[in-house]
């Protein structure tokens, strides 16, 4: 009697191909992306089944001319996998040589691999001028090492964000910013061994957005200093009113207008909607209405808060440091750097036409020096601070990215801000015992791979 075979685990041999032929694979989602559910809907049955060859390491070989060689091993056992790599479409091989219809397993585990957990982009840094190829050209600016997925690669810390090889350059944020609109008495306390304070006030994140709030401060003998806070206040109580400066009295009705708009929008504009940009341009606008009053106040201080909850209590020391207002305005300007192979870019702060380079900006719509803050001039101003802040205040564009940048920000940028463009070498601090991958055989294959214009 004849034993019946499954068409499944049993294919006819005129559907058989040999692994070592290149199999093509379309990509239907997009220029060289490649998921996990595209692998599934081209491997047959009878591979997916199996359990063996599931956690395969593999290992760099070479990246010539678009193809892609990786060893795939799983124990002592190791094929050669080969992937030419297309924007609409895979080559894959393996050396295997085994009959099968579509993938072989060894294949298909090693593309599985390269898909886990939703990951679609593996193949995007092989793609001309994408992360393999741009520091395979440029191997000093990056480190290179081996890793279980072929190569890890990362730009050194000098580089800040690399343009076109990283996510965090967001160009929409960037269009939003830039078109943004642009452009003492000293108090007497209310009850002896008291002052009323003044908080500069941002949160963690950015929850919030920057908004003033009074607070009472107990004083110390000398009553020069303040040596305690008792709590916040809301600018409406009337209790202290005797006590108060008209000054004051204006800056406590500023400081309930400023909460009123700050607790109902974010503290980032760059991923505000249209609606919260005008209510922080509201806002800012209240911020330069009270800036000169905040000049005639003895006790200010700069306060990071957690969360609105936390104005039921006293300030925590921990988060406070005395500060003093200038109502010098800081002026953004911007330095490109010509460094050879590269070109970045880092926002520059002047104030009185002097460059600083020691700032900081903690507070969203202020650049601090020191203990002196200096209030930004413009919602414009605020949004392209937070959006170079947000990229490391330093942009990498290689030589061969520097025309889709010029034409996507920096002509953007020219046009709205001053930009001084000088030359000097990128130095790259280097580790004394820092591990070489590049010297052994990986590292001839890539050397190799660069002389052939990779």
């Amino acid at each position: 009697m004849s034993k019946k075979t499954d068409p499944l685990s049993s294919p006819s041999t005129e559907l058989l191909r040999n692994a070592a032929s290149p199999y093509a694979i379309p990509l239907t989602a997009g220029p060289y992306v490649f998921s996990n559910d595209m692998l599934q809907q081209v491997t047959e049955s009878r591979i997916k089944r199996k359990r063996d060859w599931y956690y395969p390491a593999l290992s760099f070989i070479s990246f010539e001319n678009g193809t892609l060689t990786l060893l795939n091993s799983d124990g002592n056992h190791s094929f050669e996998l080969t992937i030419t790599i297309e924007p609409h479409q895979l080559h894959v091989a393996c050396s295997c040589g085994r009959e099968v219809e579509t993938l072989c397993l060894h294949a298909y585990k090693a593309l599985d691999r390269l898909t886990w957990h939703g990951c679609n982009s593996f193949f995007k840094d092989y793609q001309p001028g994408g992360l393999v190829d741009t520091a395979l050209r440029h191997k000093c600016y990056f480190t290179i090492d081996p890793c279980d997925k072929g190569l890890e690669i990362k730009a050194r810390p000098e580089m800040g964000t690399v343009y076109q090889l990283s996510n965090a350059i967001i160009a929409t944020e960037f269009n939003d910013a830039i078109h943004l609109p642009g452009a003492a008495q000293l108090p007497s306390p209310p009850i002896k061994g008291m002052a009323l304070t003044w908080l500069l006030t941002h949160t963690f994140h950015n929850r919030l957005s920057p908004f003033l709030v009074p607070c009472v401060g107990l004083l110390n003998k000398g009553g020069k200093n303040v040596k305690g806070f008792q709590h916040f206040t809301s600018g409406t109580e009337k209790q202290y009113d005797a006590y108060l400066t008209s000054g004051q009295r204006a800056l406590n009705k500023l400081s309930y207008d400023m909460w009123q708009l700050a607790e109902r929008i974010p503290g980032s504009i760059t991923s505000s909607n249209v609606a919260e940009q005008e209510k922080m341009t509201a806002l800012l606008s209240l911020w330069h209405e009270a800036l000169p009053l905040l000049q005639q106040q003895v006790f200010l201080y700069s306060y990071r808060l957690y969360g609105k909850k936390e104005l039921k209590y006293k300030p925590c020391r921990q988060w406070l440091s005395r500060v003093e207002l200038s109502a010098v305005t800081p002026q953004l300007r911007f330095r490109l750097w010509d460094r050879g192979d590269l070109f970045q870019l880092c926002m520059q702060v002047a104030l009185k036409g002097n460059v600083i380079n020691d700032y900081s900006i903690d507070n969203p719509f202020f650049i601090r020096t020191n203990n002196t803050m200096y209030l930004l001039q413009s919602i414009k101003d605020v949004a392209i601070t937070e959006w170079m802040h947000n990229n490391n205040n330093c942009i990498t564009i290689f030589k061969h990215h520097f025309e889709t940048f010029r034409h996507e920000f920096l002509d953007l940028i020219r046009a709205h801000c001053l930009i001084e463009e000088v030359s000097a070498p990128l130095q790259i601090k280097r580790k004394v015992k820092e591990k070489n991958f590049l010297s052994g055989e990986a590292g001839k294959c890539i050397s190799a791979a660069t002389n052939q214009g990779l």
